[in-house]
């Protein structure tokens, strides 16, 4: 029997496991930047992925249940996206939950992404977001926030299995939250659990910028393309956000990636090249 730990206590050894590892997955075997984007009280981390040739950056806001992860664990994957697609990657390292809650991250996004288009817009570039899971839900909820407030907007999104609602239990009305609850990478149990890290409270739940489903309003967006997998609980929440974005008359393409778990864009080798080649296509379009 796998071991089902409860994520809200088992998110510290997670990242004391993490941190063991970065001295071999963090070897600058390439050329990469860090530096710091500072707004007000905050205060940023970010990683750039240079591809001088490139009129296309990458803004990449990583997965991990707002509660682990980082740059530092995700710097392959940026990596190779930098390389496979040509383009400029501009990795975020955002605040983590419980530490930072609710709307801590998705503020400093939200700053970054409005600093990175003031710079790359002068120098006649494209910005694009892209971000998976967690990531995937603050890429589309800087989107909303930019256009609440009218501010830049980024020319295109990318989001992986993203994160859309918030309710993991047996009361979702999405089915894959039923059907893929237990078997795969990630759970459902999972998700409520990482849910609970990142709230406030009960009532951030309904927020849009918790929950972009929940938003009244889904004109106005950039074009997005929305990549989900077949045996994943987010999957049907991330299909439904791009039918309530194209039924905002947005430009929305949604495929949904076969025989995949949740994670196949830093786990699969397969499905990694395949999405490549997607995010290819969509880029040159």
């Amino acid at each position: 029997m796998l071991l089902k730990p409860d994520w809200t206590k088992f998110y510290k050894i997670h990242r004391i496991l993490l941190k063991a590892k970065e001295p071999y997955i963090t070897r600058p075997i390439y050329k990469r930047y860090d530096r710091t984007i500072k707004a007000g009280k905050y205060s940023v981390p970010v990683r750039i992925y240079p591809q001088k040739n490139s009129n296309t950056v990458l803004i990449y806001i990583h997965g991990g249940g707002w509660a682990t992860e980082n740059i530092n664990t995700y710097n392959k994957t940026c990596k190779n996206l930098s390389i496979h697609c040509d383009c400029t990657v501009i990795a975020i390292d955002y605040s983590l939950s419980p530490e930072h809650k609710f709307p801590q991250a998705t503020k400093e996004c939200y700053i970054v992404v409005q600093s990175v288009l003031k710079k790359m817009q002068k120098l006649g570039k494209k910005v694009i977001l892209i971000g998976d899971s967690a990531g995937g839900n603050l890429c589309a909820v800087v989107s909303l926030m930019s256009r609440d407030k009218n501010a830049l907007m980024p020319n295109k999104q990318i989001l992986l299995y993203p994160v859309t609602y918030y309710d993991y239990t047996q009361t979702s009305p999405f089915k894959s939250v039923h059907e893929n609850a237990t078997d795969y990478i990630l759970t459902s149990k999972r998700m409520h659990e990482y849910v609970s890290l990142y709230a406030n409270s009960i009532e951030d739940f309904v927020n849009p910028y918790f929950s972009p489903l929940c938003a009244k309003d889904f004109s106005n967006q950039p074009d997005t393309l929305i990549l989900t997998a077949q045996f994943d609980p987010l999957r049907d929440e991330g299909e439904y956000f791009g039918k309530m974005l194209n039924k905002a008359n947005n430009n929305v393409k949604v495929i949904r990636m076969k025989d995949v778990m949740h994670g196949f864009f830093v786990h699969d080798k397969k499905a990694m090249l395949q999405t490549y080649n997607i995010i290819n296509s969509y880029l040159d379009n």
